[in-house]
C-alpha cells in the first residue's frame, strides 16, 4: 500500500512540475462598435506542431477564421475537441489558463521547447498575435510579453506554483 502512495505522489509531482499557467488581459476598448474578441490560447512544439489548444473563446464558429493563426494550424482541420475547450466570449480584464503538459492525446509532453499562442480578433477593431517561447523540465520559469493590441501584458509560469 505505501509503494502506490509513493508512485501516486510522485505522479503527482511530475504532474505539477508540467503546469503552465497563463495570465493574460483582454483591454478595454471605447465606442458604440465594440464587440468582445475571439480569443485562441493554444502550444506549439519549438518547430510549429500544434500540441493543444487550451481555450478558444469565440460566439458564432463560422467567424473562427477570423483568428488566423490557430484556423490554419488547427481549427479548419477539424482534428480537436472544440467543446472541451471553447467558451463564449468574455469581457474586458484578466484571465488564466492553466495547461497541464499534456498534449492532444492525453499524453505528457517531453521536456523541451515550446511555444504558447494567443490570438485576439475583434469586429470592427484589429487582431492580435503574440507568440512567448517557454522551457519545460527545468526549474520554474516566468515569461513576460507587453501588451499588444487586442491582448493585454501576459505571463507564463512553468513548473511548480509557488
Amino acid at each position: 500500500m505505501q509503494w502506490s502512495m509513493a508512485a501516486w505522489l510522485l505522479g503527482f509531482a511530475a504532474l505539477a512540475q508540467a503546469d503552465v499557467s497563463v495570465r493574460f488581459d483582454l483591454p478595454a476598448k471605447e465606442g458604440s462598435l465594440y464587440a468582445r474578441p475571439y480569443v485562441a490560447v493554444w502550444v506549439e512544439t519549438s518547430t510549429g506542431e500544434p500540441v493543444q489548444t487550451l481555450v478558444v473563446w469565440h460566439r458564432q464558429t463560422d467567424w473562427l477564421k477570423d483568428l488566423p493563426r490557430w484556423w490554419r494550424k488547427i481549427g479548419r482541420s477539424g482534428d480537436y475537441a472544440l467543446d472541451a475547450v471553447a467558451g463564449a466570449t468574455r469581457q474586458p480584464g484578466g484571465y488564466q489558463v492553466v495547461w497541464n503538459g499534456r498534449n492532444r492525446a492525453g499524453q505528457p509532453v517531453p521536456p523541451g521547447k515550446y511555444v504558447v499562442q494567443l490570438e485576439a480578433a475583434r469586429e470592427h477593431g484589429n487582431r492580435s498575435l503574440i507568440s512567448i517561447p517557454i522551457e519545460l523540465g527545468k526549474t520554474a520559469q516566468r515569461y513576460t510579453h507587453p501588451a499588444a493590441e487586442e491582448i493585454g501584458p501576459v505571463q507564463i509560469q512553468t513548473g511548480a506554483q509557488p
